[in-house]
């Protein structure tokens, strides 16, 4: 037990002295979790899955942005190990990102349905940025006369996670450390900043309540905090039939709006999501959000994820 506290202690303490990075947005951030916290490697109820999460954002406009992500998890019972990898493709405008990820979970079984999970994440960041002109010659990765620019990133991440029957609670710094390839440590010196600086620290939590035998009720909430901005909240609530469907809503408080000078939250995202289940091994989702925000010209996101139970197939 004391190893257990130590390591809840070394995170905790991680957390609350990180800075932020940017990370993909995605409104079905429950099929993907491994990408923001490691620990969720392996406590899938499938021993072996495999997801694919496709997100377009000003939906319909040609050239506009996009998020690619694909994750493969697994589960090794024998050694109480979780193993998962993550792979994203970012593209925005002049900003594009590539993202791989090697994650491993250790599970520490608490009786019953009960489980604690510390995960660990390595990997890698290449960012590529078209900088003509955005020339700044007081930051360290946007300070050359080259028209394009990339860094090689190296990441380390770390996190915990407690799940039972039917909840589950998390936190993560998904990008603890790292390292540009001019061996910059990506943090703030001297007030200036890059699109490289920033850490994130993430929260998530889920909650399945049961409204008879076959549906259900589930609120889920995915929490990203950041010293430079204010904090990103995704909240989902869904009811569903087990093994069927499930339908429901998604919201984003995930920007601001000023009166006087004084910033304030605003829910500027929301929108529906739903999707199926095929064959017990197929699982089919979507999203479509709007952004209600009134300065913006783009209004409108949509999303598609795939899940596929891989277990007993090899």
């Amino acid at each position: 037990m004391k190893k257990i506290y130590t390591l809840a202690i070394i995170l905790a303490s991680s957390i609350f002295s990180a800075k932020a990075q940017m990370l993909a947005d995605f409104a079905q951030f429950n099929t993907n979790l491994t990408y923001y916290n490691p620990a969720y490697s392996g406590l899938e109820e499938s021993a072996l899955n495999a997801s694919l999460l496709t997100r377009y954002d000003w939906f319909g406009i040609t050239g506009s942005p996009f998020t690619n992500s694909c994750t493969i998890d697994k589960r090794i019972d024998s050694k109480k190990l979780g193993l998962s990898a993550n792979f994203i493709n970012y593209n925005y405008g002049n900003y594009k990102l590539f993202d791989l990820y090697g994650n491993a979970a250790y599970h520490l079984d608490l009786g019953g349905e009960k489980k604690l999970s510390f995960g660990i994440k390595g990997g890698f960041s290449n960012t590529y940025v078209y900088q003509a002109n955005i020339l700044d010659k007081e930051d360290a990765i946007f300070n050359k006369t080259d028209d394009f620019v990339s860094a090689i990133i190296p990441k380390l991440g770390l996190g915990f996670a407690f799940k039972a029957e039917n909840f589950h609670l998390s936190a993560a710094l998904p990008d603890a450390i790292g390292y540009d390839n001019n061996g910059y440590l990506l943090k703030k010196e001297k007030g200036n900043r890059s699109f490289f600086d920033q850490k994130n620290v993430i929260f998530n939590g889920y909650y399945k309540l049961a409204i008879n035998e076959d549906y259900h009720f589930i609120p889920s909430l995915l929490l990203r905090i950041s010293p430079s901005s204010l904090p990103k909240t995704d909240i989902s609530l869904s009811v569903g039939k087990t093994e069927a469907f499930w339908a429901g809503l998604v919201v984003s408080p995930n920007n601001s709006i000023k009166k006087d000078g004084v910033s304030y939250p605003f829910f500027n995202n929301g929108g529906l999501t739903g999707g199926m289940y095929i064959n017990g091994r197929l699982k089919l989702g979507g999203a479509f959000l709007y952004n209600f925000n009134i300065e913006s010209v783009y209004k409108t996101s949509a999303e598609i994820s795939l899940s596929y139970d891989l277990e007993d197939v090899f």
